[in-house]
């Protein structure tokens, strides 16, 4: 019997989870230790052929229709008043296809039906485990006038992709930009190479 088990027990503090957020990578090459670039959301939709697979499955699925009983098919359909509902379920779909995770906070009211849906930002949420695992809390900055602001997961919907069961990412999803990182920098690569030579070829021909 361990007689410090109780003290242990009693230790369990909540946790900070990962937020999906894009992390530095590095690749060998010849020998060298090369450090790649950051792959983040903005880098991504400049490149033409994840902008046009994101595009296509975030276009697709918003186009959708809901059948799912009222109230929630009007709140689906209205998710608020600032954007319609084509455009912000694509906008879900798209952070979701980026960055693995989408949280999307609950609005209710007096009699607990929900009236509002509200996007928000990935950096502007951090997600914290409560002892013994017992729920999920979402910690939510606003940037304006409501500050700071602590949510229960019964109100987020939050959205993850490719969870994967271990212990890093248990709750959270995983961005599939992660598994891109050597493909998109071997591609700058190549690309800022072939920008030099057909330069260097310019003053070749300028110089003859």
């Amino acid at each position: 019997m361990n007689p410090f088990r109780k003290f242990e027990r009693n230790n369990i503090r909540s946790q900070t989870l990962t937020n999906g957020g894009y992390m530095p990578f590095v690749f060998s090459s010849d020998g060298q230790v090369i450090t790649a670039n950051t792959v983040n959301a903005d880098n991504a939709l400049k490149n033409s052929d994840i902008f046009a697979v994101i595009n296509r499955i975030a276009s697709d699925i918003s186009a959708c229709t809901f059948r799912v009983n009222e109230p929630f098919k009007q709140l689906l359909d209205n998710p608020n008043n600032l954007v319609n509902s084509y455009n912000f379920w694509q906008s879900v779909v798209s952070q979701l296809c980026l960055a693995g995770n989408c949280y999307v906070v609950i609005t209710r009211d007096n009699q607990g039906v929900p009236t509002r849906l509200e996007q928000i930002p990935i950096d502007q949420v951090t997600i914290t485990l409560e002892d013994s695992s017992k729920d999920i809390t979402y910690t939510v900055n606003y940037n304006d006038e409501r500050g700071t602001t602590k949510i229960k997961s019964a109100n987020m919907l939050h959205f993850r992709l490719f969870v994967s069961g271990q212990v890093s990412t248990k709750y959270v999803g995983v961005s599939p930009l992660d598994s891109l990182v050597r493909e998109l920098n071997l591609q700058d690569y190549s690309n800022k190479m072939s920008i030099s030579m057909l330069k260097k070829m310019r003053l070749l021909l300028l110089t003859r």
